[in-house]
């Protein structure tokens, strides 16, 4: 590699070998060669900003294009070149590009060019900044070149896990990454810090309680006397543990001494919780004994440990016995933090690492005689802990806040006023608070300390602007560190007050899922070695080995993964930007609420804000902003939508008059108040009072789409409506689905009800029962006969739910027999009578409720192990004259939470039964674990009360009326013609394949049209690109489920309905896109004719290997729930059987559209499969971003296979 270096310009030759590499590999992937700079320049950014996909504007001759595809980071660069010739030929067709010049959102202010791309010899790439300094692009440069020699040597191995970095940047990363050195007195501890102080200055106030000062002296001998009894009382010592139950007072200070004098490690605990809790927590300690106040000691009745009640000293009291010390190896304390899996984690942290975090901090912030610290927060928290042995081991006095100040900011205000306070340490989110009630009336302070919370610019610009005297620090540590890692001074004027530099001796790498370290600037998570890491978790060794590792770049050295997420600046500050677990998916983007919250801060008249994921009920997310101070919603989109991308603006706008916190003062955010659901009422519209009309619309709505709707112009869809919800709201209104389309909002809908509809029908008295045996309901039988002609069972639907909790299997088995109880299919087997069957439904399964249980502790849950058991339980089968037809199968102890999975035959079951199974199941399990039972109220109308009206449907005139329509409809239809090659066709079908697609759910944004319509379109293009055919059939299943009575059932209520699609070859995109919508709007109002009706009443004849009217389809999945942080995926298995040539599985699972294409292998490959799926992308994109291009496209079309088509038509 050679480098040409100018003001902000650097270009990168590469070597001979590596560019004829590049260019031999662009030509197996038929790309173009200046394709490969476009790909390197993707996989860069792809690690850059942790694995988003970022748009790379190109510079091409005469225009700039937006290039947008998707990278796999488990792919090879081969791969990721065929992506990106797609793109290039999507957006300027197929000509020879001579160069190109790039820009992206994630490259800062550069530009990527390669002008001239030679035939032969080296190839030059140059990244050009827009700043006067190079040395990022000279970074850059030589990452693209690194990462362009490491493709050629593999260009198949999964991208992500490349190198990028060469070895200078390596090196350069490590040694920013590590603390500078600094001794540590051998065999002492902060107790003889203390010890220090007392003989230096006995008579100096060490504390400060209320009206009572205690010297150190004072200090000092209380302890030794509370020393003496504690170890008169229980076997104290190195490695025991003693817990501390007490009010902020004196006597938190000389109990924590008091422990410490007997060599023991100190646990305090939240004198505030549950005494449930609290013994748990003492049992899970294995404390030898308990200090506590008078007034909490009787909580502690029946503990097992001693207590030691605190608040008697007298000095006449007999000396001490001899007490053991602690070493710097020993055990200095134990505190507890909240844990992912829901229970506690108490980390065990040694009397070196404290005494590091104590000993650096007097000496940065200069603590000694002369300061007043004050004391926030609790020691049950670690900062606290930093805080009292701080002061007390430099000879400060501490001046300790009650519990009822602490929580009145007023007070704490007075009490640093009235006591010269200097220093004080807490978090941002209660110094807002104190700054907001007396921020210009606090001149002692000198230092204020803040931590435990991300430190906004408009916060530290406050703090400057009130108290420009004090200084403002800001640090960053975790409690498996010792409290401490970096710290910083913040300036005034900082745009992103970073968290600073290390402390001595400590380490700090930012790495990638990989482990591998990510470049300078990029984001990692931060992984912490080094002095003062803690020795792992009490007692929960699973926890302790997931956290601390060994590091992956520091060979025969330990780390701790912090699970937060940092980059560094180019002057060696960290800046953290949250959480990897806060990371949530906004329409297809990543997003760091943390960001958008920095940002929302500094508009004006917000005083101090906080910005939220909300989950919904599909698993999607969105932004809601919780804010304090004057402001106006329609201002605040304004002012972010000018820095922010669109989709990190937050759609809900919550007015606070604070911001709530916990006891130590963090956001608690169990107590913000819920934001109002999608098109409910808000301050902007609250005026706005509904017609008669207008709220009988509104609240049919509002009980279809599960939330609140009282807006007259909020759009159906985009409330979260599609095709099933319309046609509910339709038939509960009495009006044609047509013309909810056509006018979906609740002001015009309202006017195109008569008279505002319908008035709701009381409930129709239910059916009586037959307890006997009923027949089967046209879709069953459909189901019923191919099985048992094919003896294949591809009649399985599987659900997998990812729990996010621990679940107990007989809390669960006797769950789910309340649901089968209360489920009448769930006991039914078939009858067989001859040419027919009917369903006859047991009293109960005579084996239990079919659960099967599988540990697997600690697998990761996207890992082999899983996997394996996924294809187990998806690959059940039922003996269908025989119940139960349903397994549920429970996943143990996977990482992040038990799984569920539910697999079911389709006789009993249908794509919406999964959510009420769940929805009962979830119900149930909650009401044993509550109330020791599960009773779920006994449903009035079953499944065969629904066969029955089926039955008499199909006799009335509408009945008749349908079958005269889809005549008409598929009067000289023919099947389309093979996609591929027809000499492929066999009198069987093959086995099913399967490829899947993401792209963002954006994408379906920006037309009126539904997400369904969206997608039809595009596979129809899809279908006549491939087959040139502008006469399309496909099949699309249709809800039969008519009334509230039935969405309470579970069963099989889908029907099949051909959709029939004529246009022609010039016919723009939008056009189809129209007549799509028009043709589904047409199926629906004509769906209730079972598909096995339709095709025996109008005389359609099955051909050998092919499904009437079904060899192509396209299915919407709107199944997926999240109940109470519950998430639900379908499983779409191979192996098995397929039922048709290809099908589409569509759906919005969080901010993405999935695309899953299920084909037959034996006429269509896998490489094909792909490159429809691929195809598939472009088009959802362009039905919506291009819809004046020509369905077929010039040069789309495959000719040699124009030709295929099938001599079979239908008369009718």
């Amino acid at each position: 590699m050679t480098v040409a270096e100018g003001r902000a310009r650097v270009t990168v030759a590469l070597d001979d070998e590596t560019s004829a590499a590049l260019r031999a590999l662009c030509a197996s992937a038929g790309a173009q060669t200046p394709t490969a700079v476009l790909a390197l320049l993707r996989v860069l950014l792809h690690r850059l900003t942790q694995g988003k996909d970022v748009p790379v504007r190109a510079g091409l001759p005469g225009r700039d294009v937006q290039l947008t595809a998707s990278l796999d980071p488990d792919a090879g660069f081969r791969a990721c070149l065929r992506a990106e010739q797609h793109a290039v030929e999507a957006a300027v067709g197929r000509e020879p590009l001579a160069g190109v010049a790039l820009t992206a959102d994630g490259l800062g202010p550069h530009a990527v060019t390669a002008d001239r791309v030679p035939d032969a010899g080296p190839l030059s790439v140059t990244v050009r900044s827009d700043t006067a300094d190079a040395r990022d692009a000279r970074r850059t440069a030589g990452q693209l070149a690194r990462l362009a020699r490491e493709v050629c040597a593999a260009p198949d191995a999964p991208t992500g896990r490349l190198p990028v970095l060469p070895p200078r940047q390596w090196d350069g990363l490590l040694a920013l990454g590590t603390g500078p050195h600094q001794d540590l007195p051998a065999e002492r501890t902060v107790l003889d810090l203390f010890t220090e102080q007392v003989a230096a200055h006995p008579g100096a106030p060490a504390a400060v309680c209320g009206d009572r000062t205690y010297s150190y002296a004072e200090l000092d001998g209380m302890a030794d006397r509370l020393a003496a009894r504690l170890a008169a009382a229980a076997p104290t010592g190195p490695e025991r543990v003693v817990a501390l139950l007490c009010a902020r007072t004196e006597w938190m200070l000389v109990s924590l001494l008091a422990i410490l004098k007997t060599g023991s490690a100190f646990l305090p605990l939240d004198p505030e919780q549950p005494a449930l809790r609290l013994r748990e927590l003492l049992a899970d300690s294995g404390a030898v004994a308990v200090l506590a106040d008078a007034s909490r000691s009787g909580s502690l009745s029946g503990a097992p440990q001693p207590v030691v009640t605190l608040g008697r000293d007298t000095a006449a009291e007999p000396p001490e016995p001899p007490l053991r010390r602690a070493g710097p190896a020993d055990l200095a304390y134990v505190v507890y933090t909240s844990g992912s899996t829901g229970a506690p984690k108490g980390v065990m942290v040694e009397h070196l690492g404290i005494l590091n975090t104590v000993r650096y901090r007097i000496a940065y912030y200069g603590l000694g005689p002369g300061s007043r610290v004050l004391q926030v927060d609790p020691v049950h928290a670690d900062a606290g802990i930093s805080d009292v042995l701080s002061a007390l081991c430099s000879g400060a006095p501490l001046v300790v806040l009650e519990r009822e100040q602490l929580i009145d900011p007023d007070e704490v205000a007075a009490v640093i006023r009235r006591e010269d306070v200097t220093h004080v340490q807490t978090v941002p989110s209660l110094y807002q608070l104190i700054l907001d009630y007396a921020g210009d009336r606090l001149p002692s302070l000198r230092q204020v300390v803040l931590g435990g919370e991300r430190l906004t610019a408009a916060l530290a610009a406050r703090h400057h602007q009130l108290l420009p005297d004090a200084d403002l620090f800001n640090e960053y540590g975790p409690s498996e560190d010792s409290v401490a890692t970096t710290l910083v001074k913040v300036e005034p004027g900082s745009e992103e007050p970073p968290v600073g530099k290390l402390f001595p001796n400590k380490t700090v790498d930012l790495l990638d899922e990989h482990g591998a370290l990510v470049p300078l600037g990029a984001l990692g998570e931060i992984c912490i070695g080094g002095v003062g890491l803690a020795r792992g978790y009490l007692g929960n060794r699973q926890q302790t080995e997931a956290r601390f590792v060994a590091n992956p770049v520091r060979p025969g050295q330990r780390m701790y993964r912090t699970g937060d997420l940092g980059r560094w600046l180019p002057d060696g500050s960290l800046v953290c930007l949250g959480r990897i677990d806060d990371q949530v998916q906004i329409r297809g983007h990543r997003v760091e609420p943390g960001e958008v919250t920095e940002v929302l801060a500094k508009a004006p008249g917000v005083r101090s804000a906080a910005v939220v994921a909300w989950p919904g009920a599909d698993g999607s997310h969105r932004l809601v902003a919780y804010v304090v101070g004057e402001h106006e919603p329609a201002l605040l989109r304004a002012h972010l939508a000018d820095r922010l991308p669109a989709h990190m603006v937050p759609d809900a706008y919550v007015p606070v008059t604070a911001l709530p916190v916990t006891s130590i003062g963090k956001l608690d955010r169990s107590a913000l108040p819920a934001p109002p659901e999608p098109g409910e009422v808000s301050e902007e519209s609250a005026e706005v009072e509904l017609t008669a009309a207008q709220l009988r619309v509104a609240e049919v709505w509002s009980a279809v789409l599960g939330h609140r709707v009282r807006q007259p112009d909020a759009d159906l869809f985009a409330l979260g409506g599609h095709s099933l919800t319309a046609a509910r709201i339709a038939k509960e209104l009495g009006v044609a689905v047509s013309t909810v389309f056509a006018n979906p909002t609740v002001r015009l809908l309202a006017g195109a009800v008569p008279d505002g509809g319908p008035e709701p029908a009381a409930p129709a008295a239910p059916a009586p029962a037959d307890p006997g045996a009923f027949p089967l309901s046209r879709a069953q039988r459909r189901v019923w006969l191919t099985s048992r002609r094919t003896h294949a069972d591809r009649f399985i639907i599987s659900d997998l739910v990812r729990t996010g909790r621990s679940l107990r299997p007989d809390t669960l088995r006797t769950a789910l027999t309340a649901v089968v109880e209360r489920q009448e299919l769930l006991r039914a087997q078939v009858l067989p009578e001859g040419a027919s069957a009917s369903l006859t439904v047991l009293d109960g399964l005579p084996g239990g409720v079919p659960l099967r249980v599988t540990e697997l502790p600690g697998a990761d849950p996207d890992g082999p192990d899983v996997r394996e058991a996924l294809r187990g339980a998806r690959s059940v089968t039922f003996d269908l004259e025989r119940a139960p037809l349903f397994e549920v199968c429970l996943i143990r102890g996977p990482v992040g939470g038990d799984l569920l999975t539910v697999s079911a035959h389709h006789l009993i079951y249908d794509g919406a039964s999964v959510n009420v199974l769940l929805d009962d199941l979830f119900a149930a399990y909650e009401a044993v674990e509550r109330q020791g039972a599960a009773a779920l109220p006994p449903l009035e109308h079953q499944y065969r009360d629904w066969a029955a009206e089926e039955r008499a449907w199909l006799v009335s005139e509408e009945a008749t009326r349908q079958e005269a329509f889809w005549k008409e409809r598929l009067q000289g239809v023919r099947p389309v013609p093979d996609l591929v090659d027809s000499t492929r066709r066999g009198r069987r079908r093959g086995l099913s394949g399967l490829v899947r697609r993401t792209l963002p759910a954006g994408s379906l944004h920006g037309t009126p049209a539904t997400p369904y319509a969206v997608v039809v379109t595009a596979f129809t293009a899809l279908v006549h690109r491939v087959t040139g055919v502008t006469d399309v059939v496909l099949g699309f299943p249709a809800s039969l489920r008519h009334s509230r009575a039935d969405d309470a059932l579970i069963g099989y209520f889908a029907n099949a309905v051909p959709l029939r699609l004529e246009f022609a070859q010039r016919d723009g995109l939008g056009d189809l896109l129209g007549h799509v919508g028009a043709r589904v709007v047409e199926a629906y109002e004509h769906g209730r004719l079972p598909f096995d009706a339709l095709v025996e009443r109008l005389g359609i004849g099955a051909q050998p290997g092919r499904s009437v009217l079904l060899d192509l389809g396209v299915s919407w999945e709107n199944a997926t729930v999240a109940t109470a942080g519950w998430q639900v995926e379908d499983v779409l298995a191979e192996e098995l059987p397929a039922d048709s040539d290809m099908w589409l599985y569509a759906s919005v699972r969080g901010d993405l559209l999935h695309l899953d294409l299920t084909y037959d292998r034996q006429l269509v490959t896998e490489h094909e499969a792909a490159g429809f799926a691929d195809d598939l992308v472009r088009l959802v994109s362009a039905v919506v971003t291009e819809p004046h291009t020509p369905v077929g496209a010039p040069g789309d079309v495959r000719e040699e296979e124009e030709d295929v088509w099938s001599a079979t038509s239908y008369d009718f």
